[in-house]
């Protein structure tokens, strides 16, 4: 298994750690904080805990951008799901794209994978 994380600081780390026959990898990476910031928000657990998450268009642009390391439906059925969600952003979307360095990718997948006309999606 595979997991990955951001670090707020300049470390760049890769943890390693074995448990029983299932050998589980921590790959993290060092980002500015403007960038490990963007799309940073607050939810409960449903046990009312508060822990840090990123907002959807992060976790879109984080799927797109790390795409080659994700099963490929998955990835479809991310972006598909947050195209049809009346909760979608994609100005938010796009400027997140344009400080992640992945705009014109963002465009390029939004556009094969929206079913309706691209017109359609406010920005």
């Amino acid at each position: 298994m595979v997991y990955g994380g951001v670090l707020d600081s300049k470390e760049v780390e890769m943890v390693y750690r074995e448990v029983s026959w299932v050998k589980i990898y921590f790959d993290f990476c060092s980002v500015s904080k403007d960038i490990y910031e963007l799309g940073l928000i607050e939810v409960k657990t449903k046990f009312g805990n508060k822990v840090k998450a990123y907002d959807l268009e992060r976790s879109i642009c984080d799927v797109i951008k790390f795409r080659k390391r994700l099963d490929l439906d998955t990835v479809k059925y991310s972006i598909k799901k947050y195209l049809k969600s009346n909760k979608r952003n994609m100005k938010k979307l796009l400027e997140y794209a344009e400080k992640l360095g992945i705009k014109d990718e963002v465009i390029d997948i939004v556009s094969l994978l929206y079913d309706g006309k691209i017109e359609d999606l406010k920005v």
